[in-house]
Parts: C-alpha cells; structure tokens; sequence
C-alpha cells in the first residue's frame, strides 16, 4: 500500500512513447505558490549574475515542476486529451496535497546546446510528491496515453537556460504546499501556456 493508501498497481504497465515532433506540446505540472516563485525569481537572477549567464530568465508564469510529459503533437490530440483529463478527476478526487522542497541548483543536459539551469531536489526527500507521479503515470498507462518511463522523474523547476554548464550547488531550500496540479499546453517557440484543466487535490 502506497502513502496514499492505494493498492500498488499491476507490474509492466506499459505507455506508447510520447511523440517528438510536432509544435503542441501536452504535460502535467504544478506551479509554485507566488512566495516559492518570487525565490525561484531572485534565485535564477542570482545564479545569473554571479555566473555571467547570457540566457533569459523564465518569465514568473512559465515556473512549474513537471509532472508527466506526454508529448509534442503535429495537431492536438483529442482523444488524448480526454483520457488525461479523466485520469486527472479521478486522481484528484482520490489524493490529498503534499509539500515540494528543492535544494540544489545545477545544469541538465548534454550537448553544445544551451540547457537548463534547474533547482532540483537532491535527496528524494519529496516521497509524496512521487507517489503521486507513479499514480499518475499509472492511470495514464491504464487509457493508453504516451509518455516517458516511469522511472524517468527528478523533480526540478527549470530556471532559465545557458551553454555554460554548472555544477551542483546548495540552494535554499525552497519549497511550497502543492494543493493542484494542471494539465497544460505550451505551443513550442510561443513564450505562453494554456492551462487546458486544473484540479484541486483533498485537504489534508
């Protein structure tokens, strides 16, 4: 029985990959509360200048940790679409808010491109927050909707992005009290999302 008091699911529930290629981009996320978000702010510019970074700060409404990524889409996938919102109600309906903490700041990716600057949480210190994301990934698996693996999660906030790769570094912590998620739609090389669901999870 997991922390939510739910049965564990059947084992190698699988999910078709989550497509790559098109613009209309489909995920789950939370976004921080305005006190974790104005850190998140003066955090990112503080890395900026001590590090002489060129990338721009993520605007304060982009700020989100990402639950599951379904995927990039040529159109918008309709009947993906209502699976996940679906799953979205009956999850909500069934878990209760959790804390979020993340303590450390470093560069993701590989490559000459530039990546993102994250705050990530270096401890796996955020056992609610995961068992909240298996459920999730599970219940997507159990309608057929895309995504990654279900071991592919490190819950981080991605700041903002440079070619300059840094290090691990302490940071904070900061955290916040995740009482809803949204599922969301970010039309790749536009600098808005869409919120296209938001669900508030039971008190505490």
């Amino acid at each position: 029985m997991d922390l939510f008091g739910f049965e564990p699911p059947p084992p190698k529930l699988k999910r078709p990959p989550a497509p790559r290629k098109g613009l209309c981009r489909l995920f789950f996320a939370l976004f921080p509360d305005g006190d974790a978000r104005n850190k998140m702010l003066a955090l990112g510019a503080e890395i900026k200048s001590r590090h002489q970074l060129a990338g721009k700060l993520h605007l304060e409404d982009r700020l989100h940790l990402t639950l599951d990524h379904l995927g990039d889409f040529e159109s918008m996938p309709s009947d993906i679409v209502r699976h996940a919102i679906e799953v979205a109600s009956e999850l909500a309906a069934q878990c209760h808010g959790f804390a979020v903490r993340l303590d450390q700041t470093v560069s993701f990716g590989r490559g000459d491109d530039s990546r993102p600057v994250v705050l990530r949480d270096s401890s796996s210190s955020n056992a609610m927050l995961a068992e909240f994301r298996s459920r999730l990934w599970d219940a997507l698996a159990a309608r057929g909707v895309p995504g990654g693996p279900r071991s592919s999660f490190t819950p981080h906030v991605s700041l903002l992005y440079d070619r300059q790769v840094l290090q691990e570094e302490p940071a904070g912590p900061i955290g916040w009290q995740a009482g809803e998620f949204v599922l969301i739609h970010s039309a790749l090389k536009q600098t808005h999302y869409d919120v296209m669901g938001r669900w508030v999870f039971q008190p505490i």
